[in-house]
């Protein structure tokens, strides 16, 4: 998924300001130097970071008007995102293989219903 990303970043910020949230790496100043795109390095513990990042989108999207739309690799990157803007979720089945009715496929439904494009 990782990889996917990374080539739908390259592309896009051909044509488009891209802005990318992104986990902290040791190391990343090698990469993010070198790309035609911004990155917001988000560090912390797994579940800390999660919410810190979510802040950090949601706080982007309001200070600029002119963000088109929102493209996460996980349902979880879009589950705690305030917009209206256009969502775009990138997934695989093992991430919505939940039981029908449990806790997990609820979260999951409630996120996809709510994006624009799955793919």
């Amino acid at each position: 998924m990782q990889n996917l990303m990374w080539g739908l970043t390259n592309s896009i910020s051909k044509y488009n300001l891209t802005k990318v949230f992104a986990d902290y790496q040791e190391n990343h100043k090698e990469v993010d130097d070198n790309v035609s795109f911004s990155i917001e390095r988000v560090g912390g513990a797994k579940l800390i970071r999660k919410y810190r990042k979510a802040y950090l989108v949601n706080e982007f999207i309001n200070k600029n008007k002119k963000v088109e739309c929102i493209i996460a690799d996980h349902w979880k990157s879009l589950e705690l995102i305030k917009s209206d803007k256009k969502k775009v979720c990138l997934i695989h089945s093992k991430e919505i293989n939940h039981d029908k009715g449990s806790r997990s496929n609820k979260r999951v439904l409630n996120v996809l219903n709510n994006v624009d494009r799955i793919v």
